[in-house]
């Protein structure tokens, strides 16, 4: 018992320490005039998010961990191990491309640089805030201006431009995702077991997976308040140019179906069937009334880097192996 409240207290103040560094650099390293609490405010996704469901996400998930089912993923079969080690080092490869692509494809915010450009960028930034309140014209070359300085888009720009924010963002971003992840792998291998031993995971490790899902899912809505508060005033197609956004919907979808697997086994037949149905509904509904975000799915295959359209290829292989073994084992129990 005592272990047990040792792990749970570390998983929950490590990455809770580590999420508190951006509120501290905020506050401390940012020049008072360009008002820092609100970027404490307004980016609830590294704030309200990384402050609370993630580290209570991560202390639960240290807690369900079962040893059996790493065991059993690990050695239970042959292939287990030539599978495992290759999808691990491919997990850190592609989130680490995947976070800096995010970070350098898209104009972010003043916060990013170094003190004295963060001061001008943040000067720009209000005329342009202003400008838009009162919707004045004639502000396009100060909007193409403030993107080009809040946009670091390459690793060389990084470094001779990026102020401590910038390094603090990257790696709280690199750490939540390899998470989730993580969290992704950890059901796959957690499906597999249940299929060949039954029973349950022990220690009530199906309500606490429950419970992990809905506490990263909370990232969504903060995070679009972020992206609209950093992005409404001098780029309208935000949401377009956010290929890490949707990727993480699908990874999100993914979980969610690998939680209902584990939860509900004999009813994941069912369940995919109705999510068939409610899309295609979907579809077809946007097609009529919205079809313009149709095309925007399609800019986004088509702009995306290849690393995104790898990543969601694999999560979507790794996810019908799932399904489909949980199918067989159905029917042949």
């Amino acid at each position: 018992m005592t272990l047990r409240i040792i792990i749970a207290a570390l998983s929950f103040a490590i990455p809770f320490a580590l999420s508190l560094s951006y509120p501290i650099a905020v506050l401390f390293y940012l020049p008072r005039s360009i008002h820092p609490s609100r970027w404490i405010q307004n980016n609830p996704s590294f704030t309200v998010f990384l402050l609370s469901s993630f580290p209570i996400a991560v202390c639960i998930f240290s807690l369900t961990v079962n040893p059996e089912v790493i065991e059993h993923w690990l050695k239970g079969s042959p292939w287990h191990e030539w599978v495992t080690y290759p999808a691990l080092i491919l997990t850190l490869i592609i989130v680490t491309l995947i976070v800096f692509d995010d970070f350098m494809r898209r104009p972010m915010a003043p916060y990013i640089l170094k003190k004295r450009a963060a001061q001008e960028a943040a000067a720009l930034e209000k005329q342009l805030r202003d400008g838009f309140a009162t919707h004045h014209k004639g502000l396009e070359a100060k909007r193409k201006e403030y993107q080009k300085m809040v946009q670091l888009g390459s690793l060389k720009a990084i470094v001779s431009r990026g102020g401590p924010l910038t390094y603090i963002h990257l790696t709280l971003a690199w750490v939540a995702t390899l998470f989730a992840l993580l969290y992704f792998w950890y059901l796959v291998a957690a499906s597999e077991f249940k299929l060949n031993h039954g029973g349950s995971l022990g220690n009530g490790g199906e309500d606490k997976l429950v419970l992990i899902f809905i506490l990263l899912v909370t990232w969504f809505p903060l995070r679009l308040h972020t992206e609209w508060y950093q992005n409404y005033f001098h780029k309208k197609d935000w949401l377009k140019s956010y290929p890490a956004f949707w990727l993480l919907a699908f990874l999100a979808f993914a979980l969610l179906v690998l939680v209902v697997l584990i939860v509900k086994p004999h009813r994941i037949v069912q369940f995919i069937s109705l999510l068939n149905v409610v899309f295609v509904a979907l579809l077809g509904l946007i097609g009529r009334l919205k079809p313009d975000w149709l095309r925007a799915v399609a800019d986004f295959l088509q702009g995306a880097s290849f690393i995104y359209f790898l990543a969601i290829y694999l999560i979507f292989l790794v996810l019908v192996a799932a399904i489909s073994a949980a199918t067989i084992w159905l029917a042949a129990t």
